[in-house]
């Protein structure tokens, strides 16, 4: 992340969710994190840790395609 610091939007993720065009459940699974989870990250009723942060960075900054193929590969 470098050196400066990333701040966590929660509008940031559901917009991302959005814009890849995948289910709340689809995006919990590219956080590896539960649907529960990634619900209240969205909504801002809960605040992702350090080790949640870094991977919802990495999930913000996926393409389209490269997002559609991770999950493929879970499925």
């Amino acid at each position: 992340m470098g050196g400066r610091k990333w701040v966590f939007k929660p509008e940031a993720l559901a917009a991302k969710r959005v814009e890849l065009g995948i289910s709340q459940k689809d995006m919990a699974k590219l956080l590896q994190a539960s649907s529960l989870s990634a619900y209240k990250w969205e909504t801002g009723k809960a605040n992702p840790r350090a080790a949640q942060l870094e991977r919802i960075h990495d999930v913000l900054n996926l393409g389209k395609r490269k997002a559609l193929a991770l999950l493929a590969e879970a499925q």
